[in-house]
């Protein structure tokens, strides 16, 4: 067994995925998202340690408050499982033709959960010079294209002057 793939199975209230979405978990990788935050790195956590141990079902619930570190509110119900299970599709973004400036636009990204990829997918390369920030390296994709630079607040120079910059938050 190589991957497991973690559904989300049941929600009450403010949840980050509806019911049905899900997330393949492999030992050096991830393929779609549940909503990232610390619910998804915990359910790859989880899964990795399934996966090291050659279990093949769980199943928890997670309320998405304080403890979690979540500010949702609401309640997840996560499925592990070795079946497969369709996860969200990145489909390449096609750019219209526009001006791009001279110099690109100097744009700090915070977290590297699923917007903050969402965004770098989204942002043409030209257009932007991107600082990707987010307190855990292991947070970020395994490949990340050449206008971002990936960085963790603690070795990041964030704390300069941050005139003339856009900031994701």
């Amino acid at each position: 067994m190589t991957a497991l793939w973690v559904e989300i199975t049941a929600t009450r209230g403010s949840v980050p995925r509806d019911t049905g979405t899900a997330m393949q978990v492999t030992a050096q990788g991830i393929s779609g998202t549940i909503g990232g935050g610390t619910l998804e790195h915990q359910a790859i956590a989880t899964a990795r340690k399934m996966l090291g141990k050659g279990q093949t079902r769980h199943s928890e619930t997670l309320p998405l408050g304080p403890n979690l570190g979540q500010c949702c509110g609401g309640v997840v119900t996560l499925q592990y499982t070795d079946e497969p299970r369709q996860t969200d599709q990145i489909l390449p973004v096609a750019w219209p033709s526009v001006a791009m400036p001279d110099e690109p636009q100097k744009l700090w990204l915070w977290g590297a959960g699923h917007v903050g990829r969402a965004v770098v997918r989204a942002a043409p390369p030209r257009a932007f010079d991107i600082q990707w920030i987010d307190s855990g390296a292991g947070r970020f994709p395994r490949q990340i294209p050449q206008h971002v630079t990936p960085c963790r607040p603690a070795i990041c120079p964030v704390w300069r002057p941050m005139r003339h910059r856009m900031h994701i938050i």
